[in-house]
This record gives C-alpha cells, sequence and structure tokens, in this order.
C-alpha cells in the first residue's frame, strides 16, 4: 500500500483497507489497481483517491441512484477511505449548483445544520454537505468509536481543499484520473 499523505490537518490520512482493524492500516495489502492510484490526488493534502469515476461509470459505486445522479448533472464521484478517523469520503461533482443543491435536498432533507460548505447536514456519524457544485459525503465507519468532533474537523479540511482546489475537481469531470477507474 502506498505511504500516507500528509495531512492539512497536520497528521496522515491514507487509504484504510477493509481488512485492517479500524483506523490502522493494512500495510500488507496491494494498493488497489486503479489509474487514480497511480496518479496525484486530486484534492489537495488527501491521498490519491480510491476511485475516480465518471458519470457513464456511477453504477460501479452508486447502487440504483446512478441515473438520478445524471439527472442531476453528476459528471463524477471521487472516492476516499480515511484512517483517522475511519471514514469514506465521497465528493460527487455537478455540471451547475442547482443539481448539487437538488441531490443534497434529497439525500439530507430540508433540514441543515451549521458546518461547512455552503450548506450541510451533520450527525455524529454523518456529514453531508455542499460547496457550490460539489457534495462532499463523510460517512464515519460504523464499526470505530462515534468520534463527532474528529469527523467535524475533518469535514472542514476537506472543505478548505474543496475551496482551493475547484479547478482539479471541474478539470477531471467525465475523464477521472485518464478516463475513469474502477475499484
Amino acid at each position: 500500500m502506498e505511504d500516507a499523505a500528509e495531512s492539512p490537518l497536520g497528521g496522515t490520512i491514507a487509504p484504510r483497507s477493509d481488512s485492517a482493524a479500524p483506523g490502522i492500516p493494512d500495510r500488507t495489502a496491494a494498493a488497489p489497481t486503479n489509474r487514480a492510484t497511480q496518479s496525484a490526488s486530486v484534492l489537495p493534502g488527501f491521498p490519491p483517491p480510491e476511485a475516480d469515476l465518471p458519470a457513464g461509470k456511477l453504477e460501479d459505486r452508486v447502487d440504483g441512484a446512478a441515473d438520478k445522479l445524471r439527472e442531476d448533472g453528476c459528471r463524477r464521484l471521487i472516492v476516499w477511505k480515511l484512517l483517522n478517523p475511519p471514514a469514506d469520503l465521497e465528493i460527487l461533482v455537478f455540471d451547475k449548483s442547482e443539481g448539487a443543491k437538488q441531490t443534497l435536498a434529497r439525500e439530507a432533507g430540508p433540514g441543515r445544520d451549521p458546518g461547512p460548505g455552503d450548506e450541510a447536514s451533520v450527525s455524529d456519524q454523518a456529514i453531508l454537505f455542499r460547496r457550490g457544485t460539489v457534495i462532499a459525503r463523510l460517512m464515519a465507519d460504523p464499526e470505530a468509536p462515534p468520534a463527532p468532533a474528529a469527523l467535524m474537523e475533518t469535514a472542514r479540511a476537506i472543505d478548505r481543499a474543496i475551496s482551493a482546489s475547484p479547478s482539479t475537481l471541474l478539470a477531471g469531470a467525465g475523464a477521472g484520473a485518464g478516463g475513469g477507474s474502477t475499484l
């Protein structure tokens, strides 16, 4: 497995293997064979993603919602497994902010909470937020002890990284890392 990347939080963030104990990287597992892990990360301060899928390959990751996401203008889905705190991160990039707003409303309901981005939905186990045309879904590992403060700190770091790199996220949309890659 590749080395962990330096986190904007001062620690490290690395892909998490499902065979490793929660929060502990499995350095014996082979890295996924996709082009996304072979290229530089699209999100500053984070390792290369586990998967980077164009709109045409959303079914590889999203069960049953791919058509609706494409209808809302989703053009890219980027996926990471984080170690600290143990969580899954999905970044969805849309053509227009209206499509991102519609998707967030459908997934999180009408209520909003204080949090990162332009609007957010926050619980102890998940933070969903929208920044312009981008939705971030940060979902804590359900088998790890709840760490809402660490989850929020990570969500804020993700928001800063999205704000710092909107052109990088949009440039790869539809192309992924060399045409999109799968797990």
